[in-house]
């Protein structure tokens, strides 16, 4: 069975990333997995990239991490609850 996509993002992409954060908490992820897990733009995280203070470590972060360095900077707040 085929996953369903909501505003491009693939869900059964995602619900596998999902499960791989929440079992591997040492897991780092590539951007265009976070791209598909969070729903945040590349060119945000490309921006995230490049900050002094990026949460990213050889171009590899922790949702958990995106979120905290957002939530610092941006102010933003997402609408599903942070892992």
């Amino acid at each position: 069975m085929k996953a369903r996509s909501m505003e491009g993002i693939d869900c059964g992409g995602a619900a596998e990333l999902l499960r791989r954060a929440k079992e591997n908490p040492w897991w780092q992820f590539e951007t265009h997995e976070l791209t598909t897990l969070m729903g945040i733009p590349k060119t945000t995280l490309e921006m995230m990239i490049r900050a002094e203070d990026s949460p990213f470590v050889a171009g590899r972060s922790r949702p958990e991490r995106v979120s905290a360095w957002l939530d610092s900077h941006l102010g933003w707040k997402p609408s599903k609850e942070k892992l």
